[in-house]
């Protein structure tokens, strides 16, 4: 399960529009964010490998009155445009068995402890810069083609 806010969505002469996400894996396996947004959505991420691309293939034409998936395409460095910015982590303390505490348990040479979860700690990063670059140049790069009639992109008028 996959939780999902729309932060933006800017024009794409490639893919009609492109959305920035923030997305909460509820629970949670291996590439699971990235199945949700091609599978479910018919919206793989930006750079995504060709075969997940593909694979976007049926919900996109869902979404899209049956129209077939625009070609996949490399954008800047081809890095996956998927961050993670927050992530937060059940803090553990560590108590002794025989006494509870945690300072004997550093030195203890006993191999049963008993950890308790009491709180989280939370680790933030910034979001990248090159999630703004790419909506940007997509935003440009619509405008410019529409106001110039671009034959490039027969599909985006």
């Amino acid at each position: 399960e996959t939780q999902l806010e729309v932060l933006r969505v800017v024009p794409c002469p490639f893919f009609g529009k492109l959305s920035e996400l923030r997305l909460w894996p509820v629970t949670g396996r291996r590439q699971q964010l990235r199945k949700h947004c091609a599978i479910e959505l018919g919206a793989a991420i930006v750079n995504e490998e060709p075969a997940m691309f593909e694979a976007s293939a049926p919900a996109w034409a869902l979404r899209h009155d049956g129209a077939a998936l625009p070609p996949w395409k490399k954008r800047g460095a081809g890095r996956l445009f998927l961050q993670a910015v927050q992530i937060d982590v059940p803090r553990l303390n560590l108590n002794h068995p025989c006494d509870g505490s945690a300072d004997a348990a550093r030195g203890s040479k006993v191999a049963t402890t008993t950890t308790t979860t009491t709180t989280t700690t939370t680790v933030r990063a910034d979001v990248s810069e090159h999630f703004t670059e790419l909506l940007q140049n997509a935003e440009r790069c619509w405008d410019w083609q529409r106001d110039n009639c671009m034959a490039d992109f027969p599909n985006h008028n």
